[in-house]
């Protein structure tokens, strides 16, 4: 979503929320991270992956993020 920009505007925005949304929507929750980190790395994350960039965030790094701060709900 970030870097197809499907829209004219908000695309890293629209793809914030929709990465909440899969989480929630899908019985998990973040986890064990103060929120605000989360939400400072999945920024980076996300502008990184506008820009189209593979090396810090590829795809085997990515699923390691989240596998570390994403946890079935109780």
């Amino acid at each position: 979503m970030a870097s197809n920009h499907g829209f004219v505007d908000g695309n890293k925005r629209t793809t914030l929320i929709l990465v909440n949304t899969l989480i929630i929507k899908t019985n998990y929750c973040w986890y064990g991270v103060d929120i605000k980190k989360i939400n400072s790395e999945l920024e980076e994350l996300i502008l990184e992956a506008a820009k189209g960039r593979t090396g810090r965030y590829d795809h085997a790094v990515t699923v390691a993020w989240f596998k570390a701060r994403v946890r079935p709900r109780d």
